[in-house]
Formats: C-alpha cells, sequence, structure tokens
C-alpha cells in the first residue's frame, strides 16, 4: 500500500511553508512543531527512507542516541556513524522536501545555509515532536478507526434525500479534517508492527496451524493491523452490495487507500457524472506516474458508458436560424479561422480496427491531467484548443475488460493552435514470443521504450505476456527500442534492443541466454568481507532498473549469475570506499564468461579540508577516463579526508538530471597530498542549467536528435545528457552556438546566452529552448 497524500497537506500556512524552506539556515518556529499535517509528512518521510536510513534517523533523533552509542550499536568507528548519519539526514531532506512540493505547488527549499548544528536542531526537534513514536494499543486504534467509518455511513444514510448532495460537500470538509487521524494511526501501526519492510509469503513458508491452536491464539492476541482492515475493507464491501452511494462517496473523499480502492467499482457502476470529480482527484492522488491498474479511471469509463453525453468533445455551435444572404462587402470580410483541436489522432486494435471508448489523457512533466477525451466508434479522439504551453505527455489506455491490454504514453510539446495527429495503437506492430534459458516469460509485464528510464521514454508502451510468452505492441514507428521487464524485485530488467523495421508487421522471437560471469581479480584474505562488485546499465541510473551483485564462491572466486546478454559497467569496491569503473560486454554465449578488472595505480594520495556549507548534491572524484569513482562524504562538523587515493588527475563531480557535471580538477598525480576547502554553493551557481526540447513541426518528441553546446571560439564543446523528453545541459553563462543534429539533416545552429543561474533551478521558460525540424519520412 502506498503512502497516503493527503489533500490537507497543500493546505499549510504560508508562515509553516516559509520556515521549512528555511531548514537548513533559521531555528524551526513552535507553529512548524505543531502543525499536524507536518507531523504527517515527517512520518511519510521516514517510511519511504531505506531501513538503514529510517533505524539511524529515528535513534538519533527521536531517541536522541549520541553518535558514540549508535557507533556501539553498529560496531563501528564513531567517523563511520557519522558519514552514514550525514547521508542519512541528505536522504531524509530530500524526501522530506519532495514530499512538501508534490502537494504545494511552488514551493522550494531555501539556498541559504546556516551552521550544520541548525540543521541537525531543526531535525531533533522536529522528529521527537512527531506523534508516530507515541503509541496507542490495538483496541484504542481499531475503535477509533471504526468509529470513523461507522459516522462516514450513518451521516449518509441520515441527510434527507433532498439534501444528500449539497450536505455531501460539508461531511466532506469535516472528514478531510479528521482523515489526517485515520493516516496517523496508520503509520503508526505500520511502524509498531514492522521492523523491517513487509515481504510476500512464499509457498514454501510454515502452514497455518490448526484452528484448535488459531483459536487460543486469538484469546492470546489483540487484533491485528490486518484483521482491523480487513473489518474495514468488509464494511465498505457491504455498502457497495447494498448500493449506499452516499456512504460509499463519502470513503472516496476521505477514507484509506485500500477503501477507496474496493470503493471505486461500486461507484463506477452506481453514480452519476457528479462522481467523475471526487474519482479524478483519488486518480492524481495515487496514480500520477503509475502504469498499472486503476480502479479510479476504470470506474470513470463505467460512468461515462452509462452516460455517454458526459465525454468531453468540442462543441461546434450551428446558428439557430437560418443566416441571411451575405452583402458583396460581407463577402469580402474573411470569416475568422476556425479553432481546431490541439491534439487529435487514432486508436486502432492490433487487426487496425478501430477501437471505442479508450481513454485519452494529457499530463503535464508534473503529472497534473490538462484533459481527458474517449475515442469514437472509429476510434478517433480529439482535444478542445488548450491553452498549456510546454512538454506534456500523452496516454492510451483501452477500455475495460481491455483495459490491460496495453498502455502506450507518448511525449509532445503543447502549443497554442498547433494541430498535433498522434496514431496510439495499430500498425505497424511488433510481435513475438520472449524466453530466457528456454523458459517463457509468461504473465510478465513488458516495457517497450526509447531510452533505459521509462519514466524519461518520448515514447514507451506497456503490455503483459501471456502464458507462453507472446507479446504484441501496438503503433511502433521504425527506430531503435529498449525491452525491458518488471521482475520479481519490482525493478526493470533489460532484455535486449529491437530495431523496428520499415514495415506494417514486424515478429521476432526471442530466447535470451544467461550467462554466469567470473571477475578475475585476486582477492586478498583482508578485503574479502569489504569487497563489493555489481554490474549496472550505466553509471547514473534511477533506482527503479535492477542491478546485479556478485557472490562470493566457496573457492574465493567473485561470481555474476543468470546475467542477460548487453553492455555494462562494472564497479568494483575496493577498501577506503573506491570504486573502480569499466566497460563490460556480455554475450549470449558461452555459458560462462571471464571479465578481467584492470589494475588501479599503485601510486596513492591524499585530500582533505573542510566542507563550507552543506552540498545539495552527491560530490565525488572521477577520473577523465571515469575509470575510478570515490565519493567525497563529510563528517558531521564538515570535515572530510581521503587517503590512500590512487594517484592521478581527479575532477569534483555530480550527477544533475543525468548528467556529469565536472566542477573543478585536481591533479593527485603530483601532489601526494592536498588540503581544499569545498563550497558546493558556489559550485551549484557557477554553472547554468538549460533544457532543449527538439521535436517535429506538429510537436512530437523526436528522441534520437543530438544536442550540444560550443562555446564562442569553438574552445569548449558541452554535450548533452539525454534526448528522451529533452535534452539536458549544464554550462557556465555565457555566449554559445546551440547545435541540434538529426540523421539525413541538416544540423540546426542558433546563438543563444546563457543567462547566470544555480545548477538546480527548475526548468522554466527561461532556460528552456524549443527546437522544431521537420520529421523524418519513412
Amino acid at each position: 500500500m502506498e503512502p497516503q497524500r493527503p489533500w490537507a497537506w497543500s493546505q499549510l500556512p504560508d508562515e509553516v511553508l516559509c520556515g521549512l524552506a528555511r531548514f537548513r539556515s533559521d531555528p524551526l518556529n513552535e507553529k512548524i512543531l505543531d502543525n499536524a499535517f507536518v507531523h504527517e509528512m515527517v512520518q511519510a518521510a521516514l517510511a519511504e527512507l531505506e531501513t538503514t536510513d529510517r533505524e539511524l534517523m529515528t535513534h538519533r533523533y527521536c531517541h536522541l542516541d549520541t553518535e558514540e552509542h549508535i557507533a556501539e550499536e553498529m560496531n563501528c568507528s564513531i567517523e563511520d556513524a557519522q558519514n552514514r548519519l550525514y547521508r542519512s539526514r541528505h536522504s531524509f531532506r530530500r524526501t522530506f522536501f519532495q514530499l512538501i512540493a508534490s502537494a504545494n505547488s511552488g514551493f522550494t527549499e531555501s539556498s541559504d545555509t546556516g551552521d550544520i548544528e541548525v540543521q541537525d536542531t531543526n531535525l531533533e526537534k522536529l522528529l521527537s515532536t512527531t506523534t508516530i513514536y507515541q503509541t496507542l494499543d490495538n483496541a484504542q486504534t481499531d475503535t477509533i478507526r471504526e468509529q470513523l467509518l461507522q459516522a462516514a455511513e450513518e451521516t449518509a444514510q441520515s441527510l434527507p434525500k433532498e439534501t444528500q448532495q449539497p450536505w455531501i460537500f460539508m461531511v466532506g470538509i469535516v472528514l478531510v479534517i479528521i482523515v489526517t487521524l485515520i493516516t496517523g494511526l496508520y503509520w503508526i501501526a505500520w511502524n509498531n508492527n514492522s521492523d523491517t519492510p513487509p515481504h510476500p509469503v512464499s509457498k514454501t513458508d510454515t502452514p497455518r496451524q490448526s484452528s484448535q491452536d488459531e483459536s487460543v491464539e486469538r484469546k492470546a492476541k489483540p487484533t491485528t493491523q490486518d484483521e482491523i482492515g480487513g473489518k474495514e475493507l468488509e464494511r465498505v464491501d457491504t455498502l457497495g452490495q447494498t448500493g449506499n452511494i452516499d456512504a460509499l462517496l463519502e470513503i472516496l473523499k476521505s477514507g484509506q487507500y485500500a477503501s477507496q480502492r474496493i470503493a471505486a467499482p461500486f461507484i463506477g457502476e452506481l453514480a452519476d457524472p457528479s462522481a467523475i470529480d471526487l474519482l479524478q482527484q483519488a486518480e492524481e492522488q495515487h496514480y500520477s506516474k503509475s502504469l498499472g491498474e486503476n480502479p479510479f479511471a476504470d470506474a470513470i469509463e463505467q460512468i461515462l458508458i452509462r452516460f455517454p453525453d458526459a465525454i468531453p468533445a468540442v462543441v461546434v455551435e450551428e446558428p439557430k436560424t437560418k443566416p441571411k444572404a451575405k452583402s458583396d462587402a460581407e463577402k469580402k470580410t474573411k470569416s475568422p479561422p476556425a479553432v481546431i483541436p490541439a491534439v487529435t489522432g487514432r486508436v486502432s486494435n492490433f487487426s487496425d480496427q478501430p477501437v471505442l471508448n479508450a481513454t485519452l489523457e494529457l499530463i503535464t512533466k508534473a503529472s497534473k491531467k490538462i484533459a481527458s477525451a474517449k475515442t469514437d466508434p472509429n476510434g478517433y479522439y480529439q482535444f478542445p484548443n488548450i491553452s498549456y504551453n510546454g512538454l506534456a505527455s500523452l496516454t492510451c489506455r483501452p477500455a475495460p475488460p481491455n483495459s490491460h491490454t496495453y498502455f502506450i504514453t507518448q511525449s509532445m510539446w503543447c502549443k497554442r493552435d498547433m494541430t498535433c495527429t498522434i496514431n496510439l495503437g495499430g500498425r505497424p506492430a511488433l510481435t513475438g514470443a520472449i524466453s530466457i534459458d528456454g523458459n517463457p516469460l509468461s504473465d510478465k509485464t513488458l516495457y517497450l521504450s526509447d531510452t533505459l528510464d521509462i519514466t524519461d521514454a518520448s515514447f514507451s508502451e506497456e503490455v503483459v505476456t501471456d502464458s507462453e510468452g507472446n507479446f504484441s505492441f501496438l503503433g511502433i514507428a521504425p527506430d531503435s527500442y529498449l525491452i525491458l521487464y518488471m521482475g520479481l524485485d519490482n525493478r526493470l530488467h533489460r532484455l535486449t534492443t529491437i530495431e523496428m523495421p520499415k514495415q506494417d508487421m514486424f515478429n521476432v522471437n526471442l530466447d535470451i541466454k544467461t550467462a554466469t560471469v567470473l571477475l578475475d581479480y585476486p582477492l586478498r584474505p583482508e578485503e574479502s568481507n569489504a569487497f563489493r562488485a555489481v554490474l549496472v546499465y550505466a553509471l547514473d541510473i534511477p533506482e527503479s532498473l535492477s542491478q546485479i551483485q556478485a557472490t562470493l564462491a566457496e573457492d574465493g572466486s567473485i561470481v555474476f549469475e543468470k546475467v542477460l546478454p548487453g553492455s555494462y559497467v562494472l564497479k568494483t569496491q575496493l577498501s577506503g570506499g573506491i570504486w573502480l569503473q569499466q566497460d563490460v560486454e556480455i554475450t549470449g554465449g558461452p555459458s560462462e564468461q571471464i571479465v578481467h578488472l584492470d589494475p588501479a595505480p599503485e601510486e596513492t594520495a591524499i585530500l582533505g579540508g573542510h566542507f563550507l556549507n552543506a552540498a545539495p548534491v552527491d560530490l565525488f572524484l572521477t577520473t577523465v577516463n571515469r575509470k575510478i569513482h570515490i565519493d567525497i562524504t563529510p563528517s558531521a562538523n564538515g570535515d572530510y579526508e581521503l587517503t590512500d587515493i590512487p594517484g592521478d588527475i581527479y575532477s569534483i563531480a555530480a550527477f544533475v538530471k543525468g548528467q556529469l557535471v565536472e566542477f573543478m580538477q585536481i591533479d593527485l598525480q603530483t601532489e601526494p597530498e592536498v588540503i581544499l576547502d569545498i563550497d558546493p554553493m558556489e559550485m551549484m551557481r557557477a554553472f547554468s542549467p538549460l533544457t532543449v526540447v527538439v521535436t517535429d513541426t506538429s510537436g512530437i518528441i523526436l528522441s534520437d536528435a543530438q544536442v550540444w553546446l560550443t562555446e564562442t571560439g569553438g574552445e569548449n564543446l558541452v554535450t548533452a545528457s539525454t534526448t528522451g523528453q529533452g535534452a539536458f545541459l549544464a554550462a557556465p553563462a555565457g555566449q554559445y552556438t546551440l547545435s541540434v543534429a538529426l540523421t539525413q539533416y541538416p544540423t540546426e545552429n542558433r546563438k543563444i546566452i546563457l543567462e547566470p543561474s544555480s545548477l538546480l533551478a527548475d526548468p522554466e521558460p527561461e532556460n528552456t529552448i524549443l527546437v522544431q525540424i521537420p520529421r523524418k519520412s519513412y
């Protein structure tokens, strides 16, 4: 179950928001510390942290354990404990502010920084006053939740028929206030009953006790959270079976996610179009970034099927009376241009037959819905002329019962009065079957994407294989694509790359052979406990992608098992937190392959100094050829020291939006010991961000365009990091030539001035450039 994001979080007073924005520079005032919604966000932020980070934050700032005590409990040095706490604080602050920003548009953390003690004191005040660490017994929790749900039911039943609809809104306001209590209780119970994250029960787990043993156990134990939730869901189901639509709408307004999910199908069957707004709010709250099953969208579709007049459509007003014949002067006057839809297209199936009632949604980069539409009997859709100007995604999902057949996302640039015709589905089609080591990849979610990170793809499509591993992707233009699948670890695994040819139908049958990879590296006995090796797809990848960890065999060899063929980056951690990095290529055969680890330079050096302020991004050292990576992590007082560094020329660098930004160079090849104070905020101000979106003349994103900047005089070249939904560049302020190139087309060049800014500035019209070039003809 996802942590809830109550709508009440967007009601934080300006005084509280301003105080939180200056979290790192000014002490928190009492209004912030007393705000219940702030406490809820603290609870949610802690819940989203990794287990180790959450435990460290809890021990240090809730239980007020000393760093010495934490180090003793972790069986590590005080300095190591301080470094881990630094990372935990950074993770918590980043997650906490992401939650605030997601509920309060325009909120950003202040760039002002004060002493480290200020942030440390604020964390202690905030976490030690959060009520999640005060316990309620299960009986109290059960009673309160039962009363709240009963109140929703009785309130809806007690209202007269003619007054029910106005009073629903008033009751909803009250329940939105008390839903914070439900959410708090959920987090309390979750935190008290879960020392580690929940995991699925294996088929090989111990069988359940006999009914007699269960009876004895129930007498000895209080009601569990699962039993409480089960009773609540049974009550919601009963409300749906009895057709109590008013109570169901109250649950949709202020119930928990699980209750809302159970209520949604009943609302789809029973409610009129007035319930669509509530369903859309719930959908935005829980499914703004999800590509999977969406009960709220399905409910909206059911209502629109029953009430077709409620489907958004472009209305062309006809004259009420027959127009009079125009005079000669009127005939010479041009009529105003007709208002045309900004986005049109067609949805069809595998056989190129039209798909009726498919759901189309236009969504901004910030996951805000702009508009929605349905396909007509001929499969066509259209959006009214919209005023939004900027990057957006057009999504398509067929109507039930085929809503899980496919899910397509096409990125585009919306521009007023510009027609963009997109065919989602139908031909060209990519079909086939896929298996791994001879075993069909059955009932698995496959993704076709033009980038590794599907959230940044200009085109992606999601399908589910059948029991034989067969799949069908629809509406695939000729290009190069990645096929990925969702594994049991809830991470995406790259399967292969497909070149879609210029033809209506293309079929591929893939039997992918995995390999066992042995790492050729003489591991010394003293390194065996600290040694780590991992295969990743790229140096900077999202957490949603899989990573293959090495295991240490009994004979001391280092082994990667069941590696899918493809290009990888091998990252090997040596003593002292030094990572060696090198590109490796794993083929589909033979079944056992050996990778030789490149040796590190034998000469070593020392780098130390002080952080003048906290770093908003993770800084590290890297060599020119990216062969070495060393994290720079200051202690609690801002000091840092890196010892036994391989002698080489390094850059202090960071990854920002996938772009490797190198701030300054340090020569540790000729200088064996260097003292350097680091000012991260000054580094951020030394580079300005620039996003370049390349589209065809209708606004469809061209993901294969190459983008770069050339400094005036042609001395420096700055390349873009990605061209998924927009190329990101980071360079010092100044005058440049922006170049955009696409195969078989002349290069587009334009002079630009990059204004001074902060590297971490959000995309704005001032730092975003749209380049439109003719669409390639296939």
